[in-house]
Parts: structure tokens; sequence; C-alpha cells
């Protein structure tokens, strides 16, 4: 089984399984579109089969959580972001590979 974003690479030729996550073209080689739908296809996944209604219901609430992350405004920091040296990023448990990706 593979997760993958493009239905036609040779990974997803190898698999009996394929879930096409559907993230669009990749336009950057951090690729952090693909893990973030990577990570949402999964947890959706693991909702169904924990039969886990809470779960299920945030999975549900992500589009609309991601779309208002999108329209954040970073106005404010955009200076010191630009003209920093270095960034640390933090997370654990699910957040983890974001904030390695990141």
């Amino acid at each position: 089984m593979a997760v993958v974003n493009e239905t036609e690479s040779p990974l997803a030729s190898a698999c009996d399984i394929v879930i096409p996550m559907g993230a669009g073209r990749e336009l950057s080689v951090a690729a952090t579109k693909t893990v973030i739908a990577s990570l949402a296809a999964l947890l959706r996944l693991v909702a169904v089969w924990k039969e886990d209604s809470a779960l299920h219901a945030s999975v549900e609430r992500l589009p609309d959580r991601l779309d208002q992350a999108l329209h954040l405004d970073w106005g404010s920091v955009l200076g010191e972001l630009s003209s920093a040296s270095s960034l640390v990023t933090l997370g654990r448990g699910p957040t983890l590979a974001v904030a390695q990706e990141a």
C-alpha cells in the first residue's frame, strides 16, 4: 500500500493498493504540502480503523483549520523572520514530522 500524490509514480505502480492524496502539483523542494497531506490521509485511516468519532470529527475540521492558517497575517513578524540567521521549530507527537519538515 502507498499513499501518494502522483498516482502514476513508480512507487504507485509497484503497489497493490494506492491511496491518492490529491494534493496537486508539487512546486517546492521541501514538499511541505505533500507531507501535511500524507499525514492527513494517514490520520483519516487511523480514525476509521480505531472507529474514533472524535478523531474523525477532527479530520473533518482539518481543511477549514488549514485554510485559516493559510490566511494568517504574518506581516508583523516578517521583518524579524527575514533577517534571522537561524530558526528553531518545535513539535511532538504527530506534529514532530511537520516541525522537522519545516
